[in-house]
């Protein structure tokens, strides 16, 4: 794999997560009800899986970027959607997205290990 393939592995698995991170942060913890004949209307709730994974997220990016309140600052900047200057941008892929992919932190991945965890082999 070239390093501009694994650059962009890790800017995918990076902004899938951020992304993510932002949908859930921005679930509320009580829903009301409501009667719609459309069941993909209704909105989510933030259940404990989700805050389970908010809080792995915010772990895993602590650990990335200890040291760098510089990259921290990126890393939210990503996160609202704001312009970050590409060099940073680059270490921040780098930083964060290796160790997103080494502890299956994207979305796709994260909550397919709970799915199959008791094919495991004890």
């Amino acid at each position: 794999m070239s390093k501009r393939d694994l650059l962009e592995r890790y800017e995918n698995a990076c902004m899938a997560v951020i992304c993510e991170y932002v949908r859930i942060r921005s679930l509320s913890p009580i829903i009301a009800s409501q009667i719609d004949p459309e069941p993909t209307n209704q909105p989510q709730k933030l259940t404990f899986d989700l805050v389970g994974y908010a809080v792995d997220i915010e772990k895993a990016t602590e650990k990335a970027l200890e040291g760098r309140p510089d990259l921290q600052r990126n890393w939210f900047q990503l996160a609202f959607g704001e312009p970050v200057v590409a060099a940073p941008k680059k270490e921040l892929f780098l930083r964060c997205g290796r160790l997103y992919i080494a502890r299956n932190l994207a979305p796709s991945r994260y909550w397919l290990r709970d799915r199959y965890a008791h094919r495991r082999k004890p």
